[in-house]
C-alpha cells in the first residue's frame, strides 16, 4: 500500500511539473477598446492557445485573457491569433483563432476536441468540414462522408477556374490550405502579397517521460515533437 501511495505521489509530482511549465515569449494583445499592450505571452499548445491568453506585463504581473475579454493577441513574427464567435453543433462560443493565412482569403484554424479549420465568406465564419452519416445498405453499416468544405472553397476561389478544379481534391490540412490560397492569391491579384502565418516543420527530439505501469513507477524514453 505504502508503495502504491508513493508511486501515485510521484505521478501527480511529475504530472504539476509539466503542467507548471510556460515559455513566455515577446508579443502583444489587442484590447476591445482599440488599445495595444505589449510584453510576453506563454507560447503553448493549440489547444490551450485558442481558450486563453496569459499575458505578463513589463512589471511582470501575470494576467489571463479569455476569448471574450480581448481582441487577439500575437507573437512577434509568429502566431495571430483573434477573438471569434464560432458555431460548435447547435451552440456558439468565443474562441482565439489562428491565422493561417490573410489575403484574399483568409483561412483560420482552432483545436478543441478536434482540428478546425474556418474561413470567412462575407464576413461570416464558417467551417470547412467533412459530414459524416452512416448508411444502411442490405443489413451492413457504411460511412458516407460529404465534403461540405469543397463547395465553400470553390466560392472563395471562384475567380480561378483551375483553383476551383484542385479544390476537388484538395484534403484539410494546414499546409494544403496555405498553398491553395497562397497560389490563388499570385494568379488573382500578383501585385499584393498574403500574409503566411506558417508553422515550421516540427523537429523530432528525444525526452524523457514518466510512465505509471503496473509494476510501479520507471523512466521510459519518449519521442517529441518540437515547434521553435
Amino acid at each position: 500500500m505504502k508503495v502504491l501511495k508513493l508511486l501515485l505521489l510521484g505521478f501527480l509530482f511529475f504530472t504539476e511539473i509539466l503542467k507548471a511549465q510556460t515559455d513566455f515569449r515577446p508579443g502583444y494583445v489587442f484590447t476591445n477598446s482599440g488599445d495595444t499592450l505589449f510584453g510576453q505571452i506563454d507560447y503553448r499548445g493549440d489547444l490551450l492557445m485558442g481558450s486563453i491568453c496569459k499575458f505578463k506585463n513589463p512589471d511582470n504581473k501575470i494576467v489571463e485573457y479569455s476569448p471574450n475579454d480581448i481582441a487577439g493577441y500575437r507573437f512577434i513574427n509568429s502566431k495571430y491569433f483573434v477573438s471569434k464567435s464560432v458555431k460548435t453543433g447547435n451552440e456558439t462560443k468565443q474562441v482565439f483563432l489562428e491565422y493561417l493565412i490573410i489575403g484574399l482569403v483568409d483561412i483560420y484554424y482552432y483545436k478543441d476536441d478536434g482540428e478546425h479549420y474556418l474561413v470567412d465568406i462575407n464576413h461570416d465564419i464558417c467551417e470547412l468540414k467533412t459530414i459524416k452519416t452512416e448508411e444502411k445498405i442490405e443489413n451492413q453499416t457504411y460511412i458516407k462522408e460529404k465534403r461540405e468544405y469543397v463547395g465553400y472553397l470553390k466560392i472563395l476561389f471562384n475567380k480561378s477556374p483551375s483553383i476551383s478544379k484542385k479544390v476537388e481534391n484538395l484534403s484539410l490540412s494546414q499546409i494544403s490550405l496555405i498553398k491553395i490560397a497562397n497560389a490563388y492569391q499570385k494568379e488573382v491579384c500578383p501585385d499584393q502579397k498574403c500574409i503566411i502565418y506558417e508553422k515550421k516543420f516540427p523537429k523530432r527530439k528525444n525526452t524523457f517521460g514518466v510512465v505509471l505501469g503496473m509494476n510501479g513507477l520507471f523512466f521510459s524514453k519518449i519521442k517529441e515533437y518540437t515547434e521553435d
